[in-house]
């Protein structure tokens, strides 16, 4: 830049002592253009005159009107009040819609508004590993996520736990309060979801033990997991230790914790199942998801048909008869290419080690087959109790 701006001062001060235009821009290799533009600013009461000049626009032509802005920082704010009420631009941006709002800012401007006015909340990143056997999502109703949340506990001291499902494709969520985690309870609760969501083809869960059955009866199922089998639903274990596998429904129970449980206060169990289906409803009819095109859940979720649970279903309460299908996990691999489902160890294969596989019990033919990256790399005869 000084080379530059010294270059400029020497081409004037030639001109200035005689020399012509056209020789000195042959010397020194530039144009007409760029000589006549030097001369023009040329100004000898100003020392600073050969410096260049930013280029920046000295106006933003496209700056958001102050009323917009204003408006969009109102907004934010009032949504941060609203039960159950998303808050972030894709919200505002629907807001605007539904104002009617001329010249609406892009999602990512309104962000820089929020950031400019210290409304912007830093979303939380969660780092990348090992490929991971992730469940295809081709559409809703292929698979939901399960998860219990709690204890939780109320005004007077009363515990509850939240059995939460919610469709993996669509966002859909059915959520039910149950006074504690045993399997019957859990079942029943499952059970009312599907009658309104619809049953998926795979269940994701983690290893919650009254999900399983039992640690000294490794291969006798409990009552979950034979629920699934008599309807058809394969149940999928994610790894140990890694609630994130199940991060969509994760991400919802952050929502839940913050926009209905501690945004008020609860008496007892009878009230929160009086208000958790008006949650419910409302996520499922009013949050927009960027996934989804800004739709909301339910418009998603029952675009397709679903597989819904008769009302009169009550089988998991007399007794469930046996029906054969697959149950799958995903575990990652020890030191010596082992893993471990329930409280049984298999040897899949030294070679692999800290690797995820899935491995899939076959109840009709009795095998265990384990896959890495969609290759089957081990099948083991695996016999469950079917009583």
């Amino acid at each position: 830049m000084a080379n530059a701006e010294q270059e400029r001062r020497d081409a004037i001060s030639r001109y200035l002592r005689g020399e012509r235009a056209s020789a000195i821009c042959r010397t020194v290799g530039r144009t007409r253009y760029w000589f006549y533009k030097w001369l023009k600013r040329y100004d000898l009461a100003n020392p600073a005159w050969a410096q260049s000049r930013s280029r920046a626009p000295k106006q933003a032509t496209q700056k958001t009107a102050a009323a917009v802005e204003r408006l969009v920082c109102e907004i934010r704010q009032r949504l941060l009040t609203t039960k159950y009420a998303q808050r972030g631009a894709l919200a505002i941006h629907w807001q605007l819609q539904q104002l009617g709002v001329q010249s609406i800012p892009q999602l990512w401007t309104i962000n820089r508004i929020l950031r400019r006015h210290g409304l912007l909340v830093k979303p939380r990143y969660a780092p990348r590993g090992t490929p991971y056997p992730a469940c295809t999502l081709p559409g809703p109703h292929h698979a939901q996520q399960l998860d219990l949340v709690g204890p939780r506990y109320l005004q007077g001291g009363e515990r509850f736990y939240g059995a939460h499902l919610i469709d993996a494709f669509s966002n859909a969520t059915a959520l039910e309060a149950i006074p504690s985690k045993h399997a019957p309870v859990i079942v029943e609760a499952i059970v009312a979801a599907w009658q309104r969501l619809g049953m998926p083809r795979v269940l994701q869960l983690d290893n919650e033990l009254s999900f399983r059955g039992s640690n000294r009866y490794p291969r006798s199922f409990g009552l979950l997991i034979r629920l699934c089998l008599y309807l058809g639903v394969e149940p999928r274990f994610i790894p140990e230790g890694e609630p994130w596998r199940n991060g969509i429904i994760e991400r919802f129970n952050d929502v839940y914790d913050k926009l209905f449980f501690r945004s008020q206060t609860f008496r007892d169990l009878v009230q929160v199942r009086k208000e958790l289906p008006h949650f419910e409803v409302f996520h499922n009819t009013q949050h927009r998801y960027a996934k989804l095109g800004q739709r909301v859940p339910w418009r998603v979720h029952t675009a397709a048909r679903r597989r819904l649970l008769p009302h009169r279903f009550t089988q998991h309460r007399t007794g469930l008869p046996w029906r054969d299908g697959r149950v799958s996990f995903v575990r990652l691999t020890d030191e010596q290419g082992r893993v471990r489902f329930f409280t049984e160890r298999f040897m899949v294969d030294p070679t692999l080690v800290h690797e995820y596989v899935t491995g899939t019990i076959y109840t009709k033919s009795e095998l265990l087959k384990f896959t890495h990256q969609g290759r089957i790399i081990k099948v083991l005869k695996h016999r469950v109790t079917k009583t």
